[in-house]
């Protein structure tokens, strides 16, 4: 696309290869005097329901770059960015503009030149709409130097110089951190009356300084205003000394922005906050989320963490098909119950941890060697009483429990719980961004994302115990259920199993002589408790060594394989550069071993000939970024990815400054696609 800005006596030009935004270059003066100072301007037309990006683009997008051939001795100077608006697009807030913005830049001509001026802008941007394209064009100046003249185009010019945000003044402004937040306070007699104010920060280095889509409430006091900011989890651990930005207020005389600086000084400025909080939460942000959330939950259903006790629950439907349907109701209430609670509890941990400065995320808890071995122990137990070397009230699980007393109760409970544990190590379609933004929001809002989670997940369950004419169509119980309940405990030892191979990755040997040791100690508790013979105690004891040894024989061999891979590379920010610098694709695995969907992923998708073939061809880097153990960056990596959990799968392009995310699910096409830039 070729767009002709001409006027007499100088010659502009544009040259674009965008069909969503077209770019020209304005100029104040027709002819230049040497040793002056004149603007001009790059102005983008953008297409309807298309957006470019401000300076600092938000939590997604990238901003317009201007790199500029001009004569020796000429200056130009930086863009004078306009005032930007706030883009909601599903759990992000971006800033940019649409429709048309023009982008001044200060231009200097020495005293001693001579000649026609003559300026080059390669321009490149990144235009969005639902789907993002990579902009790029090249705009074009020829004046003459003389008596200065002014242009046709320097009233538009004009105009976006006067619109731009003005320096605050008779100010004081400091930025603290305040618990879990930033607080950035305003001393100034005129923001001590507005109504609403919204933040939008400059860029800094070493990463974001807020969650953007993080709601940020205005507090005003005698002296001026506050404003608490949720930080980014990628915000460096050292403050920068100074914090720059916009700060845009809604007074009784309309709407303005001025540009303020934030002194980190540890000075919180007494009468800038307390008095009129208002809160800017997009509610529709938040909906949002919590409809994600919910599908999330019932696809996590379908999930293959979820398979052995999707079976459990199965084998609970059968035994309570036919009996009065009352009990099957009470059956899928109480497993509800069981499932919120449990999501509820799991959400506060990570809002708690979290005020204790810790970076943690969906499946937190299995990068913990003692809850490894906890769940490790309750799993055996639970195959255990499956294969009915013991019983644990009338079955701990609910899968045996008659449903008119209180065992029936807790089992439904119990299996609510173990389900919702169990399933921690997956994450489903819908689930990441949901606990993405849920995982950068105050602990009231996140919960509710969390509560969403719980309900989708539980959900079929219990409509089916509601569903009488479903529950006829399942086979009477018998002599067969015995044995299908026996069948059940497979599938518990391969989860106890790949747990300890889990456990072995994060402590080692060590790790899994302690998970020994704790399995025996739980299975005599069951045995004193329960009044079992020793001799079903010592076979549970036999058993639980047995299952243990066979992980641990395994374990050696998982490890040296991983030891001797040499197609990837540990994953981190300077290798991602370095990889693109030599002109590589790269494609980054965010995993964990205990991540159930990642591993289906991997032998699925990643390790499939026409995949590893593919890589091979497009000479492709592969990078891990392995969060099996704790680890805040890759954590504060996943967030600024919009992710809380694993997997995620990254694709970076030399010719593309973002990369392209992966579903959680992968197919081979898919992965073949992205490599291939379709």
């Amino acid at each position: 696309m070729s767009l002709i800005c001409a006027f007499f006596p100088l010659s502009g030009f544009a040259q674009s290869k965008s069909q969503n935004v077209e770019i020209s270059l304005l100029s104040s003066a027709e002819t230049v005097a040497p040793g002056e100072s004149f603007y001009i301007a790059l102005k983008q037309k953008i297409a309807p329901e298309w957006h470019t990006y401000w300076r600092n683009f938000g939590d997604v997008g990238d901003p317009t770059t201007i790199e500029w051939t001009a004569p020796n001795g000429v200056e130009v100077g930086a863009i004078e960015w306009a005032i930007p608006k706030r883009l909601p697009y599903a759990e992000f807030i971006n800033y940019g503009y649409d429709g048309e913005v023009i982008l001044p830049v200060k231009v200097t001509v020495p005293k001693d030149f001579k000649g026609d001026l003559v300026l080059k802008g390669d321009v490149a941007w990144l235009e969005c709409k639902d789907t993002c394209v990579p902009g790029d064009g090249v705009v074009n100046l020829n004046l003459k130097v003389g008596t200065h003249k002014d242009a046709a185009d320097k009233a538009i010019i004009d105009k976006a110089l006067a619109a731009l945000p003005k320096q605050l003044t008779n100010y004081k402004s400091t930025i603290v951190k305040d618990g879990e937040r930033l607080f950035i306070g305003i001393e100034n007699p005129e923001l001590a009356k507005i109504k609403t104010a919204y933040f939008f920060p400059y860029e800094i280095s070493g990463g974001a300084l807020i969650n953007h889509a993080a709601a940020q409430e205005v507090t005003v006091g005698d002296k001026g205003m506050g404003i608490y900011l949720t930080p980014s989890m990628s915000l460096p651990a050292q403050l920068p000394t100074e914090i720059k930005g916009l700060i845009e207020v809604e007074t009784n005389s309309g709407k303005k922005v001025y540009e303020i600086t934030a002194a980190n000084n540890g000075q919180k400025l007494v009468g800038t906050f307390g008095q009129k909080p208002h809160a800017s939460l997009n509610l529709a942000i938040l909906f949002q989320s919590m409809l994600f959330a919910f599908f999330g939950g019932i696809i996590l259903n379908l999930m293959p963490c979820v398979f052995p006790i999707l079976a459990m629950k199965i084998f609970g439907l059968t035994k309570i098909a036919h009996k009065e349907h009352n009990h099957a109701k009470e059956y899928g209430v109480f497993y509800f119950v069981g499932v919120l609670v449990t999501f509820t509890i799991l959400g506060g941990l990570i809002f708690a941890l979290k005020a204790f400065g810790a970076a943690v995320g969906w499946g937190f808890q299995l990068q913990s060697p003692v809850f490894l071995m906890f769940l490790i122990a309750l799993i055996f137990a639970v195959g255990f009483n499956l294969l009915g070397m013991f019983e644990i009230g009338t079955s701990l699980q609910g899968v045996g429990a008659g449903l008119g007393n209180q065992s029936g109760r807790a089992g439904a409970l119990f299996s609510g719980i173990l389900a919702v544990l169990v399933a921690s190590p997956c994450t489903a379609p819908f689930m990441g961004v949901a606990l993405g933004f849920a995982a950068t929001q105050p602990a009231i809002i996140g919960l509710l994302v969390f509560i969403a989670l719980g309900i989708g997940f539980a959900l079929p369950f219990m409509v089916l115990t509601f569903a009488p004419s479903l529950l006829n169509k399942l086979p009477k119980p018998g002599p067969w259920l015995d044995a299908f309940k026996k069948v059940l405990a497979i599938p518990m030892f391969l989860t106890a199993g790949w747990l300890i191979w889990v456990l072995s990755a994060t402590t080692g040997v060590i790790g899994i002589i302690a998970a020994i040791i704790l399995g025996i100690f739980s299975a005599l508790i069951l045995h004193f408790t329960l009044k079992q013979n020793i001799q079903k105690l010592g076979f549970v004891a036999i058993s639980l060594l047995a299952a243990v040894g066979i992980g641990y024989y395994f374990t050696p061999k998982a490890n040296a394989q991983v030891a001797q891979k040499a197609d990837y590379k540990p994953w981190s920010e300077e290798a991602v550069k370095t990889a693109l610098s030599e002109g590589k694709i790269v494609f980054v695995d965010f995993t964990a071993d205990w991540c159930i969907t990642c591993k289906v992923n991997e032998s699925t998708a990643l390790k499939n000939e026409k995949v590893q073939q593919v890589f091979k061809d497009k000479n492709v880097e592969f990078l891990v970024a392995d969060w099996t153990k704790k680890d805040d960056i890759i954590a504060r990596a996943l967030s600024s990815h919009g992710r809380a959990g694993v997997p995620m799968y990254l694709v970076y392009h030399s010719s593309e400054k973002e990369p392209v995310i992966l579903p959680q699910l992968l197919t081979p096409q898919i992965v073949i696609n992205a490599v291939e830039g379709k």
